[in-house]
């Protein structure tokens, strides 16, 4: 398996389109939390753009899109896009486990994509049970 800092610093340096402005990062959070992603420094405002999730094996999945008519807010399920222009951001709420995963965002320019920010998302902890669903303990004194 392929160090995911050095996989972002590669997938920077080796963008599909020679446009590409990349900056990488790299986020720890725990299960059942949320975070915030940023995609910054857009040098211009694409039609499109994605936020994509690269996990376990070559193929990127495209986890959001928004287009430039739509700026504010796209949300599907526990993710949600915004953009303030500038910056754009992916908001997961309820982390799980499988959101660990190389997570970038881009626009299609030209047919090819270009990145902006990369940023590897690990989630790492323990499950806590909810106090409701601990057993109950009656200890009885003779």
């Amino acid at each position: 398996m392929m160090n995911f800092s050095l996989f972002g610093a590669l997938l920077c340096m080796f963008s599909w389109s020679s446009t590409s402005v990349c900056q990488f990062h790299s986020v720890v959070v725990q299960p059942g939390g949320e975070v915030t992603l940023r995609c910054s420094n857009l040098s211009r405002v694409p039609v499109f753009l994605h936020w994509f999730k690269l996990a376990d094996g070559p193929n990127a999945t495209i986890i959001v899109s928004m287009s430039s008519s739509g700026w504010s807010k796209t949300q599907l399920g526990r993710f949600t896009m915004t953009s303030n222009i500038t910056d754009l951001f992916l908001d997961i709420r309820s982390v799980v486990f499988s959101d660990t995963g190389l997570y970038f965002c881009g626009s299609p320019t030209d047919g090819n994509p270009v990145i902006f920010t990369a940023t590897y998302l690990k989630v790492e902890g323990t499950i806590l049970k909810p106090i409701s669903q601990i057993r109950k303990i009656t200890l009885e004194n003779n």
